[in-house]
């Protein structure tokens, strides 16, 4: 049965695919037409010059990668795909549904994947090119593949959430409590992603010895900015150990100062964001902007939070 949602947006495919979704065939996991469908993803994705992050999804899910992964399992001829899975996304990283949907169609099952509610350009790029490739060359693989937009409607995650086979569910431990009020069947599977965070320890007398500094920053850079310290690797607080903890500081960060200022690309949502969050932790905490301190000008201008 067709319902009408007014508050749902289908990016890539539509309702019709919905409900085509639960007659088509599981696929066997790493499916060859599934590989070359995100090989030709990938030698797109990875022409993109603006978003770091565009490109590192393109070249993870290139064919080499890919077969490189399939090599790891033995049994792929026993298995197939468990059949519908519907993914909720976080909206604080802009490319983690990407990853997301990828795994569950390597793994050989239809998607439904609801993407951020925040409006990021590198959505729009993954979902544009996605639909071009199943307008042309891959049209075998639309039968798999709904991206959606809503905002927190219940019904609709209800329907959503009847449909799945497999819910997977990241943005930590209130969109899990949110969305486990819509029910899935008794024969479904859940995957979570919790809340977590994660710290750096940097002991200043080796930093200020290693020779590789540019690799150790460039490092750092990934793990921080690609995410915008939002992925649950990205440390959140940084503890220096040493005796010349200053010195590395301040090499530290104006190094870090000096990249980001290069190559970090923010967007307006997330202006908004970090504008909202450094108010929010001025209104609460005892916060005060040195002058003169790199370190403090470049994390207010580029971070969510204060890095100590």
């Amino acid at each position: 049965m067709l319902l009408s949602f007014k508050e749902l947006q289908y990016v890539i495919g539509n309702q019709n695919t919905v409900e085509q979704m639960q007659n088509i065939r599981p696929l066997r996991p790493f499916d060859d037409d599934v590989v070359e469908f995100l090989n030709d993803l990938s030698i797109v994705l990875r022409k993109n010059r603006v978003f770091s992050d565009v490109a590192t999804f393109g070249f993870w899910c290139r064919k080499a990668s890919i077969l490189k992964e399939k090599e790891k399992f033995d049994d792929l001829k026993s298995r197939f795909g468990k059949g519908i899975i519907f993914h909720s996304t976080p909206s604080n990283v802009p490319v983690n549904f990407a990853f997301s949907f990828a795994a569950g169609l390597l793994a050989g099952n239809a998607n439904i994947v609801r993407l951020p509610g925040k409006t990021f350009e590198q959505v729009t790029i993954i979902s544009n090119t996605i639909n071009e490739l199943l307008t042309n060359k891959h049209q075998n693989i639309a039968p798999y593949i709904v991206f959606v937009k809503y905002p927190s409607v219940k019904d609709i995650s209800d329907y959503f959430s009847a449909l799945c086979n497999i819910r997977v569910i990241w943005g930590g431990d209130m969109t899990i409590a949110h969305l486990r009020q819509s029910d899935i069947s008794a024969r479904s599977a859940e995957i979570t992603f919790a809340d977590r965070h994660s710290i750096a320890v940097i002991d200043a007398d080796a930093y200020l010895e290693a020779a590789n500094k540019d690799v150790i920053i460039h490092n750092f850079y990934n793990d921080t900015y690609l995410s915008d310290q939002n992925a649950c690797t990205s440390p959140r607080i940084i503890f220096w150990l040493g005796k010349r903890r200053e010195a590395a500081k301040t090499d530290f960060w104006n190094r870090v100062h000096n990249k980001a200022k290069d190559e970090y690309v923010l967007a307006p949502v997330q202006a908004v964001g970090k504008l909202n969050a450094i108010y929010s932790v001025a209104s609460q905490k005892n916060v005060k902007e040195r002058e003169g301190q790199t370190s403090c000008k470049s994390l207010l201008r580029y971070q969510h939070l204060p890095l100590k």
